[in-house]
């Protein structure tokens, strides 16, 4: 899945977004947010197979609450490996990151 880049405003019905945070107890997490028709697809990037607990635990608050927003969750996933950072250049629309956080 990709999310069409033809248009120059952020889009809520098709983006990607990256975030990349930085966490007391688990370091460098990545979050790759794909969103395509209302429908969103996440990929969380951590070694940590303790981070699957945590996402089983919310992931039906986190489909509830997208649900209410209007969004369908189709994919709620870990992967298992570092995320290598996504050239992000907002000025470059053939880019494939809409915004990254």
């Amino acid at each position: 899945m990709e999310a069409p880049f033809d248009q120059k405003e952020f889009n809520p019905d098709h983006a990607r977004i990256a975030f990349y945070l930085k966490l007391p107890k688990t370091g460098e997490i990545a979050l790759d947010l794909l969103i395509t028709d209302r429908k969103i697809a996440i990929s969380v990037f951590h070694p940590d197979e303790r981070i699957a607990t945590f996402m089983s635990h919310y992931q039906p608050t986190i489909e509830q609450r997208l649900h209410e927003q209007g969004y369908d969750l189709i994919r709620f996933e870990q992967i298992e490996s570092e995320k290598e950072r996504i050239s992000f250049q907002p000025t470059d629309r053939n880019g494939r990151v809409d915004y990254q956080i």
